[in-house]
């Protein structure tokens, strides 16, 4: 019994949050010598990774909204989370670290995985990894059967306490976020590739849907951004995730550049030739597309509820739900073109790494002190 295993929605494919941080946690922790393997979905590329990965479930359900497809997914995917009891004693992780996603949808996941810690009767470590604010507060709960509970974010932690949590039940973990550099080369490449040199542009890049306030961010675009400043163009990014026409229809509009989904590479290079990189959605825990902007020292327009961009950088935070006001915003910091003084190194390696050997628990300890000593980073 021996390492870590993830069981996290997504790993291999594309840019995502949650697949990049994991990807990072992976490959730190591998190259410290513990054994790490993935339980995901499973997607083409995947034999590709060179990672110890189990494609378990299902491409992800809901992506690009087929609703008859995607019901079957989620039915499917429920039959797969039965496999897990024994995907994890084949296994045999001292430690087991559970994105938290799985417990914010309707399905079996936390019964079967209430069975699985009953099962281990205390032989193995077992960690809550919760990302977001999205967990209905009737279900936090379903947390109590985790050793420990990671909180990504001081609005996740409140979340968490306000919905019965007990605070010494939390540890709060920054995410994790390497230094960035986008060469020139990669730049110039990405643009002509993407049919953008020469263009200045807005850029956003995560979930297309609702939640994500991408609908406020198009109306204050078309209606009060490119109507003064008509040069301007706003190029999107990530998986369309809706049915809303206002949507799918100003995806198309003249000034918009909508993408598709794109690997990181190509989210990083268009950041770095960005005029400002925008995220109005107002349900963050601490979104990585914002930390990557921060990181490559760009332009930002930083989402509203997250204490951490509130306490450092206050006039970079999205301060109005109104179209209008947000594009004012927007103006107004292309114009000045300051970039948030966020302190990104509290995100480091260095800094984060040690606080995952605390949680993960004894057979970490000889690999903290090299941490927290900063010999595994000289």
């Amino acid at each position: 019994m021996e390492g870590l295993l993830i069981i996290t929605p997504m790993f291999a494919h594309g840019g995502s949050g949650s697949a990049v941080y994991y990807r990072l946690l992976a490959d730190h922790l591998g190259k410290d010598g513990i054994p790490v393997t993935v339980i995901s979905e499973q997607t083409r590329d995947l034999a590709a990774t060179g990672d110890d990965v189990i494609g378990l479930f299902p491409q992800r359900s809901s992506r690009n909204r087929h609703p008859v497809r995607d019901a079957l997914a989620h039915g499917w995917q429920n039959l797969k989370y039965l496999e897990l009891p024994a995907v994890v004693r084949e296994v045999d992780p001292a430690t087991v670290l559970v994105h938290s996603s799985f417990y914010s949808l309707p399905g079996i996941f936390p019964t079967v995985m209430s069975r699985i810690t009953k099962d281990s009767s205390g032989r193995r470590r077992f960690v809550a990894d919760v990302r977001d604010v999205l967990m209905p507060p009737e279900r936090v709960p379903c947390l109590l059967g985790f050793g420990r509970i990671i909180a990504c974010s001081k609005s996740v932690e409140a979340h968490l306490i306000a919905s019965g949590l007990a605070p010494e039940r939390i540890t709060l973990v920054p995410v994790l976020q390497e230094p960035l550099n986008v060469p020139q080369r990669t730049l110039e490449a990405t643009l002509e590739k993407h049919n953008l040199p020469g263009r200045r542009y807005l850029f956003y890049a995560g979930l297309i849907k609702e939640l994500k306030a991408v609908d406020l961010l198009l109306e204050a675009f078309l209606e009060h951004v490119r109507p003064r400043l008509p040069d301007l163009t706003l190029v999107v990014s990530g998986h369309l995730k809706t049915d809303n026409r206002f949507i799918r229809g100003a995806l198309g509009a003249d000034g918009v550049r909508y993408l598709g989904n794109l690997p990181r590479t190509d989210v990083l290079a268009l950041m770095a030739g960005a005029a400002l990189v925008v995220n109005l959605a107002p349900n963050e825990g601490l979104p990585r597309s914002s930390l990557e902007a921060l990181a490559l020292g760009r332009p930002t327009l930083l989402p509203p509820n997250v204490p951490e961009f509130t306490e450092h950088c206050r006039e970079f935070v999205a301060s109005s739900r109104s179209a209008e006001e947000i594009a004012g915003q927007m103006i107004e910091l292309l114009e000045r073109g300051a970039v948030p003084r966020y302190p990104i190194g509290e995100h480091a390696p260095e800094r984060v790494l040690p606080l995952y050997a605390e949680i993960l628990g004894e057979e970490y300890k000889v690999m903290r002190n090299e941490w927290v000593t900063g010999k595994r980073f000289d």
